[in-house]
């Protein structure tokens, strides 16, 4: 059955899909969003510096909107954006080559990227984490045929509920 699987920086995550590997030609098609962006609005990596110093001035400047730090530190923020007229230009109608960026600069959506930090804190305590799991497994199933028969009623009724509902033959 052919696919169109959409998602973003496919890069990587083509590498994971097995069937893109296979001698026999895949039915599926990628569509790479981070591609499109690219395309479209991205920037080219020898423009990223500049890209993200902007990014960094704007926010100073609007910090310093939202604050009242006195009419000599404003003169001296606004002394140095004559300079990158030019720059800004390009620089508001684009955005870093990221889900993250892309999201804020087409929908002015900001995506909150943190979680990923624990899926890194998983990762280095996987042992210790499958481990936690594995002893409830263990004693799980070491308790159970021990609770099956001091409390045999409660196995009837959900066998009852089970065969009830048909989801037991």
């Amino acid at each position: 059955m052919p696919r169109v699987i959409v998602g973003n920086n496919f890069g990587f995550g083509k590498a994971l899909a097995h069937e893109e590997y296979d001698l026999r030609q895949s039915r599926n098609c990628f569509l790479d969003t981070l591609s499109l962006h690219a395309v479209v609005n991205g920037i080219c990596s020898c423009r990223r510096p500049t890209w993200i110093r902007h990014k960094k001035n704007k926010e100073l400047r609007e910090w310093f909107e939202k604050e009242d730090h006195g009419d000599d530190l404003r003169a001296m923020l606004n002394a140095g954006l004559h300079e990158g007229e030019v720059e800004e230009l390009w620089v508001r109608r684009s955005a870093i080559n990221s889900l993250g960026e892309g999201t804020k600069f087409h929908y002015d959506i900001e995506l909150n990227k943190e979680v990923r930090n624990y899926v890194r804190d998983m990762l280095k305590n996987l042992d210790e984490l499958l481990n936690y799991c594995a002893e409830d497994v263990v004693a799980t199933h070491k308790e159970t045929p021990d609770r099956v028969k001091k409390r045999p009623v409660e196995l009837a009724e959900l066998a009852l509920a089970l065969k009830a509902r048909g989801l037991w033959e």
